[in-house]
C-alpha cells in the first residue's frame, strides 16, 4: 500500500475533469463536438470557481454529462465516480439510499442513526436516508466531494458530500421535451419551460412522469404485482427568480415527488442449508415447526443467478416528498455579499415487503416514515487585502422531527418497534483563503457545532406480541386473523400492551439523548508549480452524531452509542491542458469510535466498537483525443482495517469494513461522426466494482461479488440543434450482479439479495423549442 501511495502522490500528482463539457445547450452535440475541453464551474467552497482550480478531490457532472451517461437517478453517478458506493435500496424501501465515500457511510437507514455522507440540493442538507433519492429533473451540476466537509457543509459529512445544483430561471424563453420508451414497459416524459415574465422576474417549470415495471418475476404474488425494481414516478418543480437590480437576487423554488412501486428487486439469496451459517437459524428452530412444515430446505432457492421471487404476498411502496427553498443573495458592496437560505422539507414513506421470498409466511416487514425538517443558513462572504483573501463565514440552524414505525411479522409473534426523533443542530463557521504569493494559497477553516439528538421510544409501537394463529381459527383474545399463505391462517391484529400476550420491549416514552459540541478545523495549502500544474495538501476533521438501537431483541439492554470521528490527510494535484486534464489524490483516514452495526437475534445492534484506518486514492483523466474522439478514465483504490476492537463486541477484528470496495474503475469513449444533416454520436461507458460485504459480521450470505457494467448509446443530433433521437442500452453485456441485501436474515435461516437490472434498452427523442 505504501508503494502505491508513493506512486500516486509523487509519480502522478496530476488531475482530471471527470465530467465532460459545461456548455449552455442541452444536447449531446454541444458536449462532444468541441475540439478543446471547456470549463466546469463548481461551488465546493461556497463560491464559483473552476474545477481544476479547486484543491480538493472532487468529481463533477454537468447536465449534458448526466444525459450522455444515461443517468436518470442520482444513485447512478456511482458508475462514474471513484470510491463512491451509492445503494438506492435500504431496508424494506425502494426509495431509501445508503451512500459511502471512501468506505465511510451508514449501513442502517433508521432515523435513530445519522448518515455518514451529506446530500445537498442547492445548499440544503437532506437529513434522512428515506426519500433521499433524487430524480434527474432540471439538474445543472452534481458534485461529489470526497473526505470530511465539516467546515462548510456541516453535520454528517464525515465521509464527504454529494451536492446537487439545479438550473436557475433566466431572462430568455426556452423549452425542452424528452420522450423515452424501453424495456419493462418503461415510458418517460420529461420537460421544462423557462418563461421571462418581465425584465426582472423569470420562472422555470419542469417535471417528469415515468412508469416502469419491475424486472424480477413474482409468479405467486397476488394480481397487480408488476415485479420488483420498477417505479411509477411523478416529480414536478417550480422555480422563480426576481432580480430587481444587479446586486440583488431572490430565488424561490418548490418541488414535489410521488413514487409507487412493488418493492425492491429482491430474490432469495440462499438458505442456511445452502450457505451454512454458524449462528442460530431462527426459521429452522422456531418458524418451521409453527408452520407444520419441514426445515427451510432448498425448495424455494432457485439458484445463484435468478430474477424470480417466489414471494406469496404483495409488496407495496409509496413515497411522497415535498420541499420549498428561499434563497436571497445581496451584493451590498464591491467586495461583500450576504446570502440567506431558508428551507422546509417533508417526506412520508410506507414500504411493505415479504422478505422471506417464499410462498409461506416466514417474515414480513415494513417501514413507515413521516416527518419534516427545517433549516436556516446565513452567509457573509467577500474579499480583503486587495483581493488577496477570499472568505466566507456564516451561521447555521437545522431541526428535524421524524416518526418511524418498523413492524415485522413472524408466524409465532409480531414485533413492533418505533421511535420519535427530534434533532437540532446549530453552528458557526468560517473559511479563509489567502494568496501568499502568485502561486501559493493557504486556506484555514473551522466550524463549531452544537448538536442535540433526541430519540424517544414511541409509546404505542415499541412492543412485542407472542402470537400464533393455528390452522382452523384465531387463538383466544385475538380480534381476527387474516387468511394468508398456503394452509396457514395468518397474523392476528392485536393491540399493544396491556393486551394478553403482549409485553413492552422498552420503557414507555424513554428518551435517549446524544448531545455533542464539536470543533472541526480544516487546513489546505496549494501551490501552482506551473500555469498548468497545481498540487495541494490538506488536513480535515469530521464527525457523525450518536444515537440508539431502535430494533432491540427481547431481554437485551437497549444500546446507545456515541459519535464517531475522522481525521483525514490528503495529498493531490491537478494538471490542465487544452486537450487533456488529469487529477490524482491520496488520503489517510484515522477513523475513531466507529459506529459498528452487527446482527444480533432479531435486529442490528450499533456500538462504538473499534477504530479503523482507511487509506487509498483516486485518479481521473479526460482527453479530447481528436475533435471527434473523447475519452475519460477513473480509478479508485481503498484499503481499510479495523484496529483497537472492543473485545466485548462479538465480531472479528479481521473482518472487512462494510461497503468498502478495494478497487473501482470506470471508462468512457465517445466518437462524433459528421453527417450531412447533423452528427451521429456513438458512446460506450464501462464500470467495474470490486467485491464487498454489506455488514460488519461478514456473513457469507452478505458477500457480493465484483461485477462489470457496460452501457452504450447511439444518438443522432440534427444540425439545427432543435432535436435529437437515439437508442441507448444499460448493462448491454447482460451481467448478473447483486448490489445489496438483507442485514439480519442471514442468522434467521435465509437471506435476501437485491439484484441489479439485466440488459435494458430504450429509444429516446428530445426537442428544444
Amino acid at each position: 500500500m505504501n508503494r502505491l501511495l508513493c506512486q500516486l502522490s509523487f509519480g502522478s500528482l496530476i488531475a482530471a475533469l471527470p465530467g465532460l463539457l459545461l456548455v449552455p445547450n442541452n444536447n449531446i452535440r454541444a458536449q462532444q463536438g468541441a475540439s478543446a475541453l471547456e470549463e466546469i464551474v463548481v461551488t465546493a467552497r461556497r463560491r464559483e470557481e473552476s474545477l481544476v482550480d479547486t484543491p480538493i478531490s472532487i468529481t463533477a457532472f454537468t447536465e449534458v454529462d448526466l444525459a450522455a451517461r444515461q443517468i436518470s437517478q442520482i444513485h447512478q453517478i456511482a458508475e462514474a465516480t471513484p470510491n463512491l458506493v451509492f445503494d438506492r435500496r435500504a431496508g424494506h424501501s425502494n426509495h431509501a439510499s445508503r451512500i459511502f465515500i471512501r468506505g465511510v457511510g451508514q449501513v442502517d437507514h433508521v432515523p435513530t442513526r445519522q448518515p455518514g455522507v451529506g446530500l445537498y440540493v442547492d445548499g440544503v442538507y437532506i437529513g434522512q436516508q428515506a426519500g433521499s433519492l433524487i430524480d434527474i429533473v432540471d439538474i445543472a451540476t452534481v458534485e461529489v466531494l470526497r473526505g470530511p466537509q465539516g467546515t462548510l457543509f456541516g453535520r454528517n459529512t464525515i465521509g464527504g458530500a454529494v451536492q446537487i445544483n439545479t438550473v436557475k430561471p433566466t431572462e430568455e424563453f426556452d423549452a425542452d421535451l424528452e420522450l423515452l420508451a424501453g424495456d419493462y414497459n418503461r415510458s418517460r416524459v420529461k420537460g421544462q419551460v423557462n418563461i421571462p415574465f418581465s425584465d426582472t422576474f423569470y420562472g422555470k417549470f419542469s417535471g417528469i412522469l415515468q412508469e416502469k415495471d419491475g424486472y424480477t418475476n413474482t409468479p405467486n404474488a397476488p394480481p397487480g404485482n408488476r415485479g420488483g425494481g420498477g417505479d411509477d414516478i411523478t416529480a414536478v418543480r417550480a422555480a422563480l427568480r426576481w432580480a430587481p437590480q444587479d446586486s440583488l437576487t431572490v430565488d424561490l423554488s418548490a418541488d414535489y415527488t410521488e413514487a409507487e412501486s412493488n418493492g425492491p428487486p429482491a430474490v432469495l439469496g440462499s438458505t442456511v442449508n445452502n450457505a451454512p451459517n454458524t449462528r442460530s437459524a431462527m426459521y429452522n428452530a422456531q418458524v418451521a415447526p409453527a408452520l407444520g412444515v419441514g426445515v427451510y430446505d432448498d425448495r424455494y432457492y432457485l439458484g445463484p443467478e435468478t430474477y424470480t421471487s417466489l414471494t406469496g404476498n404483495l409488496n407495496d411502496q409509496h413515497l411522497e416528498v415535498s420541499g420549498a427553498n428561499l434563497t436571497v443573495q445581496w451584493d451590498f458592496a464591491d467586495n461583500l455579499s450576504f446570502k440567506s437560505i431558508t428551507t422546509v422539507r417533508a417526506a412520508e414513506q410506507n414500504a411493505e415487503t415479504d422478505s422471506d421470498q417464499s410462498p409461506l409466511h416466514v417474515f414480513n416487514g415494513s417501514d413507515y416514515f413521516d416527518g419534516e425538517q427545517h433549516s436556516q443558513e446565513f452567509q457573509l462572504s467577500g474579499t480583503s487585502f486587495d483581493d488577496r483573501m477570499q472568505w466566507v463565514t456564516g451561521l447555521y440552524y437545522f431541526e428535524e422531527q421524524w416518526f418511524h414505525i418498523n413492524p415485522v411479522f413472524f408466524p409465532t409473534f409480531h414485533l413492533d418497534s418505533g421511535s420519535k426523533v427530534d434533532n437540532k443542530s446549530s453552528a458557526v463557521f468560517g473559511q479563509f483563503t489567502y494568496d501568499i504569493s502568485d502561486r501559493m494559497n493557504f486556506t484555514l477553516g473551522a466550524r463549531h457545532t452544537d448538536e442535540k439528538l433526541d430519540s424517544i421510544a414511541d409509546d404505542t409501537h415499541s412492543f412485542i406480541t407472542a402470537w400464533f394463529c393455528p390452522r382452523g381459527g384465531p387463538p383466544p383474545a385475538a380480534a381476527s386473523c387474516r387468511a394468508e399463505g398456503p394452509g396457514f391462517a395468518g397474523y392476528a391484529q392485536v393491540p399493544p400492551p396491556p393486551a394478553p400476550g403482549s409485553f413492552r420491549i422498552m420503557r414507555n416514552d424513554e428518551i435517549f439523548e446524544s448531545d455533542q459540541t464539536r470543533f472541526e478545523p480544516y487546513v489546505n495549502l496549494s501551490y501552482d508549480f506551473t500555469d498548468s500544474l497545481m498540487g495541494y495538501v490538506s488536513y480535515s476533521e469530521g464527525f457523525k452524531g450518536g444515537g440508539f438501537t431502535q430494533r432491540i431483541p427481547p431481554g437485551r439492554v437497549i444500546e446507545q452509542f456515541g459519535p464517531e470521528f475522522a481525521e483525514v490527510f490528503e495529498f493531490g494535484a491537478k494538471w490542465a491542458g487544452e486537450f487533456v486534464r488529469v487529477s490524482a489524490a491520496v488520503f489517510y483516514n484515522d477513523y475513531l469510535d466507529l459506529q459498528v452495526t452487527t446482527n444480533r437475534l432479531l435486529g442490528g445492534t450499533t456500538e462504538n466498537a473499534s477504530d479503523a484506518v482507511i487509506k487509498g486514492g483516486e485518479f481521473e483523466l479526460l482527453a479530447a483525443v481528436t475533435q471527434q474522439f473523447t475519452i475519460s478514465l477513473g480509478l479508485g483504490y481503498i484499503d481499510g482495517v479495523y484496529k483497537d476492537v472492543d473485545p466485548a463486541v462479538n465480531f472479528e477484528p479481521t473482518n472487512r469494513i462494510p461497503f468498502l470496495t478495494e478497487w473501482q474503475r470506470n471508462a468512457s469513449a465517445s466518437y462524433v461522426f459528421p453527417m450531412a444533416a447533423g452528427e451521429l454520436i456513438a458512446r460506450l461507458d464501462y464500470y467495474y466494482s470490486d467485491d464487498y460485504y454489506t455488514e460488519a459480521d461478514n456473513y457469507p450470505e452478505t458477500f457480493f461479488d465484483s461485477y462489470d457494467l457496460v452501457n452504450g448509446s447511439l444518438t443522432f443530433v440534427h444540425g439545427s440543434g432543435r432535436w435529437e433521437a437515439g437508442i441507448q442500452g444499460r448493462n448491454i453485456a447482460d451481467e448478473y450482479y447483486k448490489v445489496s441485501g438483507s442485514q439480519a436474515r442471514g442468522n434467521h435461516g435465509w437471506t435476501q439479495h437485491i439484484v441489479g437490472p439485466p440488459a435494458e434498452w430504450a429509444a429516446r427523442v428530445a426537442f428544444n423549442f
